[in-house]
């Protein structure tokens, strides 16, 4: 006849299972969320509207920010209809988690155009600077992101 005996062996290997799925269950539910770099990944920056700067007008709308990396930023609008793709030059400062507060700016090129895009969360809040000169009507938006996603 068999029987299950606890010993202090087992039981100690017992209470270390425990303690290490306890761990690896708490630090799930605190970083729930993957780190999303904004100058490493490829970012999709969603936003309900925007603010022309120039003009004191608040405009509703979807549009998104697609942004790869430090590389290039795709200005999506009109449901994936109108898409201007803007190179980047240069990027000022480091941001590396976007579930943190933080900001980056990138200086952009479109042709013959020139600007930036400045992405910032602050106090959780997130939002994006697009300013474009090189053109007889300069563009100077600011965008209140709802949310983000990794792709």
């Amino acid at each position: 006849m068999i029987t299950n005996v606890i010993t202090p062996i087992n039981n100690y290997h017992m209470i270390k299972l425990i303690m290490i799925g306890l761990f690896v269950a708490f630090n799930f539910s605190v970083h729930g969320q993957p780190i999303a770099n904004p100058q490493n990944n490829t970012i999709r920056w969603n936003a309900s509207g925007f603010t022309d700067q120039n003009a004191k007008e608040s405009m509703q709308g979807n549009s998104q920010f697609i942004t790869y990396g430090n590389n290039k930023i795709d200005w999506v609008q009109k449901g994936g209809k109108l898409v201007y793709s803007l190179n980047v030059k240069s990027v000022d400062g480091t941001w590396t988690d976007a579930n943190t507060d933080g900001s980056v700016i990138y200086n952009l090129s479109l042709n013959d155009l020139t600007g930036t895009l400045t992405i910032d969360r602050s106090s959780g809040t997130i939002s994006i600077a697009l300013n474009i000169t090189g053109a007889s009507d300069k563009i100077n938006n600011s965008y209140a992101i709802i949310n983000f996603d990794i792709l």
